[in-house]
C-alpha cells in the first residue's frame, strides 16, 4: 500500500508538475525552475532520512515525511498561482516525498525474510507501477476539469490516506526492533514513459495521433 501510494505521489510529481506549471501560467523560465525544484529537493534528504530511518523505529520518520509533505502540499494550495513561494515549497515537497519510497521499501524488507526479498521485490515494483501510471491519468484529469489547485489536492489527499494507515498499522502490529531493521537503500519510484503519454493523452486526447501532412502541390 505504501509503496503504490508513495509511487503515485512520486509519479505525478515527475509527469504533471509542469502541467500544473502550464495551467497557472507560469512563464516558461518560471515552470522550469519550479519543476527542477521539486527534483533538486529529491536528492537532499534521501541519506539524512534513511539513516535516521535506520536508528530509530522507520514508521515514525515516514510518518513525519508524509505529515510534512501533507502539510506543504495543503499551504500550497491556498496560494494564487503566481506565488514565487511555490519554487520554494516544492523544494521541500521534493526533499520529503522521494525518500518515501525507499522508506516503504526498506520497511518491507524488515518483514520479509532475506531468502524472499528477491522475488518480493517484483512485487513492490508492480506496486509501484501501478501508483505511478494512475497519477498522471488521476491528475491529469482533476487539472482538465478543476482549478490548478487540485493538483496539490490531489497529492495531499494521497498522503493524509497514506499517514492514517501508517498509523492504523502502528496501532495493530508492532514494529520491528530497531536492531533488526533492514538497512535503508535510497530508491526512486519512476513514473516512465508510459505513464507520461497517459498524462498527455488525458490533457489532450487528439495530440497522440498522428497528422496528415498536406500534399505537396
Amino acid at each position: 500500500v505504501g509503496t503504490t501510494f508513495a509511487s503515485f505521489v512520486q509519479g505525478g510529481m515527475s509527469s504533471m508538475a509542469i502541467v500544473f506549471a502550464i495551467e497557472a501560467g507560469m512563464s516558461t523560465g518560471k515552470a522550469t525552475i519550479f519543476v527542477s525544484a521539486g527534483l533538486t529537493g529529491a536528492a537532499l534528504l534521501q541519506i539524512p532520512l534513511g539513516r535516521l530511518s535506520d536508528r530509530y523505529p522507520r514508521r515514525i520518520i515516514i510518518l513525519f515525511c508524509v505529515f510534512i509533505s501533507a502539510s506543504i502540499a495543503v499551504i500550497q494550495s491556498l496560494l494564487s498561482n503566481s506565488n514565487d513561494l511555490h519554487i520554494f515549497l516544492n523544494l521541500l515537497f521534493g526533499a520529503f516525498v522521494f525518500p518515501l519510497y525507499g522508506l516503504f521499501a526498506a520497511l518491507a524488507n524488515d518483514w520479509i525474510p532475506s531468502e524472499k526479498r528477491i522475488s518480493a521485490s517484483s512485487t513492490l515494483v508492480l506496486a509501484s507501477s501501478s501508483g505511478a501510471v494512475v497519477a498522471p491519468i488521476a491528475i491529469g484529469f482533476l487539472l482538465g476539469n478543476f482549478a490548478p489547485s487540485s493538483y496539490f489536492l490531489a497529492n495531499a489527499s494521497v498522503l493524509i490516506f497514506v499517514g492514517i494507515y501508517i498509523s492504523y498499522r502502528t496501532r495493530v502490529r508492532e514494529a520491528v526492533p530497531v536492531d533488526k531493521q533492514s538497512p535503508f537503500i535510497p530508491l526512486v519510484a519512476r513514473s516512465g514513459q508510459i505513464a507520461h503519454s497517459l498524462g498527455r493523452w488525458i490533457r489532450n486526447p487528439l495530440a497522440v495521433w498522428p497528422r496528415e501532412k498536406p500534399e505537396d502541390k
